[in-house]
């Protein structure tokens, strides 16, 4: 891997102003197809096919070869059958390209052949300090720059809006169901990546470089396996040091799950026990569902973090109060007691109410339901701790109650 040069060095894979498709294809629905046409109609930098057998692709100026593409080439595609590869490798960095994106599969997620093929050719990036992001990658895509060097089609599907949650994924049909959870949550990307076998570029690379990248501020990374524990831990401990909450998923745990690993990609698995413990301690969530870590990161988008892992609990149900207040119990959230001041606004309001932490506010808000939003406003204003977990029960899903409460909760 080439870790000499820092996280500048993926400046050229993020940020290329000038990309070159080699396998480019006329036809749109093609892994070389795709790309051209993504990248023509959206990215405002200079795309450029490459085939020998086209004088024209989408609508471009094709070119036989890297080689005859006068100027610099930033970034170059390859989507070429794997026998072609390590030439066009070669001739990318005899053109001077800084990075290359390697579609093609077939490495050493497949057998020891294929290994040794992705070994040699990692080996010719990295002695020319060029970064190479796969093979067996879909790709990578910057929201921000509308740089689409990917073959995704999940794109088909969901458009996702431009925003400031990165996703690193080594599989790239996780990553693309992740980055389609969070468009279909209205959650914007800053960038998109899928490392494929990581011959070079990783998920720690990644972090890294999202931890400095001045529109991304949550992560969210999923790895099957890590070759280079002590990288990930300073890439999660730099994202951290940054104030940009890293969430993984991580999965593995049985021995069936990582022989699935070790086909998929040719990862090492590891000890997910131990995995976990290095990740939290670094800060990052690890979370066990994909549906979990979206939540995770969209919370995370919210707003300000907690400075405490302190909440305060309000509901109209007493038997929701205890399995909230259960929950952060297992949570490791505590749950500090009302200021007596606080209890008295709070009787004040209405008298039946339980005036510990959980808040039963009982169905005495039934009469006036903006009752229920001024409790919630004694309770933020008293400041007991800087988290608060509201249950509204049916309220919440009832018109008539929800424009009542709505001016009160976002004064």
């Amino acid at each position: 891997m080439n870790q000499s040069n820092g996280t500048a060095s993926l400046d050229p894979l993020f940020k290329a102003r000038r990309v070159a498709v080699l396998g480019a294809s006329s036809d749109p629905s093609k892994i070389g197809g795709i790309p051209v046409v993504l990248l023509r109609d959206n990215f405002s930098g200079e795309i450029i096919p490459v085939n020998p057998n086209r004088s024209e692709i989408a609508g471009l100026p094709c070119c036989p070869d890297i080689a005859s593409i006068d100027g610099k080439v930033e970034l170059a595609i390859i989507a070429l059958p794997r026998g072609l590869v390590e030439k066009g490798v070669t001739e990318c960095l005899d053109a001077g390209v800084d990075a290359i994106v390697l579609f093609t599969a077939g490495f050493g997620e497949i057998d020891r052949e294929g290994l040794a093929l992705q070994e040699r050719i990692a080996s010719l990036c990295r002695s020319k300090g060029v970064r190479l992001l796969g093979p067996n990658s879909i790709g990578l895509i910057n929201f921000h720059e509308r740089l689409y060097a990917t073959f995704s089609s999940a794109l088909e599907n969901v458009w996702p809006e431009v925003g400031s949650l990165a996703i690193a994924s080594q599989s790239g049909a996780v990553g693309t169901y992740l980055m389609a959870l969070a468009a279909e949550r209205d959650v914007g990307l800053s960038h998109f990546v899928a490392t494929g076998n990581e011959a070079d570029v990783d998920v720690a690379d990644c972090i890294a470089w999202f931890a400095t990248d001045r529109h991304t501020s949550v992560i969210l990374a999923y790895l099957e396996g890590c070759r280079d524990g002590r990288r990930l831990r300073s890439a999660l401990m730099a994202a951290r040091e940054a104030g940009k909450p890293v969430i993984v998923i991580k999965p593995g745990a049985t021995e069936s799950g990582k022989a699935a690993i070790s086909s998929h990609t040719g990862a090492l698995a590891g000890s997910k026990r131990v995995f976990d413990a290095v990740a939290e301690s670094c800060g990052a969530w690890v979370a066990a569902t994909i549906e979990e870590a979206v939540d995770v990161a969209e919370a995370c988008l919210c707003g300000r973090l907690p400075a405490a892992a302190k909440a305060t609990i309000v509901t109209p149900s007493g038997g929701v109060g205890i399995m909230l207040a259960d929950a952060c119990s297992d949570a490791g959230i505590d749950l500090p007691p009302l200021t007596a001041d606080t209890a008295r606004e709070i009787t004040a309001l209405l008298p039946l109410a339980s005036v510990i932490n959980p808040v039963d506010t009982t169905a005495q808000v039934a009469n006036d339901y903006k009752l229920f939003g001024k409790v919630i406003d004694v309770l933020a204003n008293g400041a007991h701790a800087p988290l608060m977990f509201v249950f509204m029960a049916h309220m919440g899903k009832t018109a008539a109650v929800t424009d009542v409460l709505e001016p009160i909760l976002e004064e």
